[in-house]
Order: C-alpha cells, then structure tokens, then sequence
C-alpha cells in the first residue's frame, strides 16, 4: 500500500512539477486532515442551504426539504440504512439532488461500499462541481477501488477548484 503511495506520489509529482518530494508529502498530510475536516464543512454547508430553503418558503420544496432533514438527522445518528431511504426520495428534485448525491457517497463510503459511494460522488458531479466531491473521488478511488489513472485526474480536479 505505501508503495502504491509512493508512486501516486511521485507521478504527481512529475505532474505538477513541485519542487521538492517534501512538499508533495505534506500536501499529502494535508489530504489526510481534509478527510477530517469533510463531514464538519459538509454539515455546515448543508445547514446554510436548507435555512436558504426555508426562507423562501417554497411549498412544492417542502416536502423534499424535509426528506432532506430526515435524511441529514439519520446520518448523524449513524442509522445509515434508514437516512439513504430518505435522500433516495429527494434525487429527483431540481433543487435538492446535488445534496441527496452527495450524501448517498458519504454513506455508501461509510457502509465501505466503495463502488456505490463512487457512483453517487459522481452523479452528483451532473448537478454542480465540488473540490469536496472531486477529494472524495480521489480516496475512494486510490485506497479503495485501486484505479490510480482515475484517483489521480480527480486529485487534478480538487487542485484546480481550490485555486
């Protein structure tokens, strides 16, 4: 496993042409703290989308806004199983699916079912970019379903949304 690090490592950084292999070892200590750090922001961004919502006060959202919640209070309390029936019930909506993706890939990876969770990550990519989802993909994609090519464009992609 190191070794396969160590080469992810080294082609990214040929890649990127980063001066020295310290540097790219602590860009990658500061993907490990990322990891920490996703479910926290992710909480956060929810929270301000769905108070936007209820501002608006929107009836034909509602319903959706409150699959949403249930969702939301599900997967805090670690009930996965139950909170992916309800994000399930919000990917049509065209306000709301992005989240409802977004989180089926945090609970899938949650459950280690790598490949679902990839799937989800990626679909909800159909909805808007995200340097979350793209960081996502690429752990899923280097620890998890082994796919290096794939785990190193998405890598790409976070690096370019985070400029």
């Amino acid at each position: 496993m190191i070794f396969l690090i160590l080469i992810f490592v080294l082609n990214s950084l040929i890649t990127y042409g980063a001066d020295n292999l310290a540097e790219l070892i602590e860009k990658n200590n500061f993907l490990s703290e990322r990891v920490n750090r996703l479910e926290r922001k992710a909480e956060l961004l929810e929270e301000r989308i769905l108070n936007l919502a209820l501002l608006k006060g929107r009836k034909e959202y509602e319903e959706d806004l409150e699959f949403l919640k249930k969702g939301y209070r599900l997967a805090s309390e670690g009930r996965y199983k139950e909170a992916i029936i309800f994000f399930k019930k919000v990917l049509n909506s065209p306000h709301y699916a992005f989240f409802a993706y977004y989180n089926l890939g945090y609970i899938y990876a949650q459950l280690k079912e790598y490949k679902k969770a990839a799937d989800y990550f990626e679909k909800s990519l159909r909805f808007r970019e995200d340097e979350d989802v793209y960081y996502n993909l690429a752990i899923i994609y280097l620890y998890h379903l082994k796919n290096f090519k794939k785990a190193q464009d998405y890598y790409r992609k976070y690096l370019t949304l985070k400029k």
